[in-house]
């Protein structure tokens, strides 16, 4: 027996998925493109939550794998260190968009009056 698929959620007529522009997602980019090395700057979420992505040097101190890139909750900024190859840098972009999004569920949940 093998796996079953999952089945793919319905385009939208504009060519979303939920709400996502399929033609602007990461995924389509980089396929478009082949590999795409530039992150986005900034992350626009409904109700005005914006979460800033910066690169930065890599301070003086080693820094293991898990260490190359955070989310800081109070300033809404992913922030990944120099370094990285274009596909480390989307793998942790992604995973700490992951924090990013819980921090912004949160925030949605503070904001209802």
């Amino acid at each position: 027996m093998g796996a079953e698929a999952r089945p793919r959620p319905p385009l939208a007529a504009s060519g979303s998925v939920a709400g996502v522009d399929a033609e602007s997602s990461p995924v389509a980019i980089q396929r478009r493109a082949g590999s795409v090395s530039r992150l986005p700057g900034r992350v626009r979420l409904p109700g005005g939550y914006e979460i800033t992505v910066t690169l930065e040097p890599r301070p003086g101190k080693h820094l293991s794998e898990d260490d190359d890139a955070s989310y800081d909750t109070d300033e809404q900024r992913i922030t990944l260190w120099e370094g990285l190859t274009p596909r480390q840098r989307w793998r942790r972009f992604s995973h700490e968009m992951l924090h990013a999004v819980a921090d912004y569920a949160h925030w949605i949940e503070t904001q209802k009056t």
